[in-house]
């Protein structure tokens, strides 16, 4: 994100806007929203929106908007990250990022 937002400050038409929104479920969120109007090569999403903990101001929810085709106005969603639930005082052990642990069930292909 850190890499996107430095691209932003050389696009002279890349927008940003700060706000605070409200999910339907009552949850309440810091957000930034960024919308680039001209397409740029590398800049993967049109609009991007971060929403972040008002507590701790991690970023825990992430939505990118693909670049409309030529000729319509609707945007999809390229990509939505989201980290519900995140606590960051969980113990921890050199197993929990071996690769090999079979309770993760990673193949080969």
């Amino acid at each position: 994100m850190v890499r996107f937002r430095r691209m932003d400050l050389a696009e002279p038409e890349a927008i940003t806007v700060l706000d605070r929104t409200e999910t339907p479920d009552g949850r309440k969120w810091l957000r930034s929203t960024h919308l680039h109007p001209v397409y740029h090569p590398g800049r993967p999403f049109a609009e991007s929106q971060v929403l972040y903990d008002p507590e701790t101001h991690f970023p825990l929810r992430f939505t990118g908007y693909d670049w409309p085709t030529p000729g319509e106005t609707e945007r999809l969603v390229g990509a939505r990250y989201c980290y519900d639930d995140l606590r960051l005082d969980v113990a921890v052990s050199d197993r929990d990022f071996d690769p090999t642990n079979p309770e993760y069930s990673f193949h080969r292909f």
